[in-house]
């Protein structure tokens, strides 16, 4: 029993050190080598997925038309031209800037976004904007105008947040007058119409070149299981994952 605790201590203290030693010593180049090429294909936009067809583009037709939503499941906006951006795509409308799906409808009750599934009517929701701070929310002949800009400054609330790690997104209550026409016309009591607000934190990691961020052993092992993805693998390559494996089995033996 000894021994087998004291084999459990150097395994446990020792376990990382060997880790080291093989991802260095013992022939890892198939790792490296797939590592690279995939860091490499995310950054130059050239990773292939096999699932896909041929990927060779053939000319099908004409575009006829363009749309955005601006109210996500909302009534749609009939648009000449689109700028695609990290927030999504825009337009203009009237020489205002008129984002696809800036605006959303969330149930503060069940705390989750509405649309087409859970409430056909939304579909019908129409959403444009009459100046840079003025929008109006229309459903036929039921019409309601706020000043986004006074409502947000004065009554900011974030019903939402999200964060991963390159942008922050927060969805901002756009006050009680729209809620209460929202929720008349649409016969409900819950509804709350949020706009859309994004923060970039920092740009995102495919762009960054992680090779040389990346340089430290720790960081390369945390990075590796989410990348090395390969059907076939050398035999160094398993004998490193057998041993990993009988170092764990033996930790919790020792135990």
């Amino acid at each position: 029993m000894t021994l087998l605790k004291n084999w459990s201590s150097i395994i446990t203290f020792t376990s990382g050190a060997v880790v080291m030693f093989l991802m260095r010593q013992i022939k890892y180049s198939t790792i490296y080598e797939t590592l690279k090429e995939k860091i490499y294909n995310w950054k130059n936009n050239n990773y292939n997925i096999s699932e896909l067809p041929n990927p060779n583009w053939i000319k099908i037709g004409k575009v006829k038309e363009l749309h955005i939503h601006p109210l996500a499941s909302g009534d749609r906006t009939k648009c000449s031209k689109l700028k695609f951006t990290p927030y999504g795509a825009i337009t203009k409308q009237k020489g205002l800037i008129l984002q696809d799906k800036m605006f959303h409808i969330y149930d503060e009750k069940t705390k989750q976004f509405q649309n087409t599934h859970t409430r056909t009517a939304i579909q019908l929701v129409r959403a444009d904007m009459l100046s840079e701070s003025h929008v109006q929310f229309s459903l036929a002949d039921y019409k309601v105008t706020i000043d986004l800009d006074k409502e947000i400054r004065d009554n900011r609330k974030i019903v939402r947040e999200l964060k991963t790690s390159w942008i922050e997104i927060k969805y901002i209550d756009c006050g009680e007058e729209v809620a209460k026409w929202l929720n008349n016309t649409l016969c409900t009591s819950t509804l709350r119409i949020v706009r859309v607000e994004y923060d970039i934190i920092d740009e995102p990691i495919m762009e960054k070149d992680m090779m040389k961020k990346n340089t430290d052993d720790e960081a390369w092992l945390n990075i590796s299981p989410g990348i090395i993805q390969e059907k076939r693998v050398s035999s160094s390559a398993k004998i490193f994952g057998n041993f990993l494996w009988i170092v764990h089995y033996w930790r919790r033996k020792c135990k």
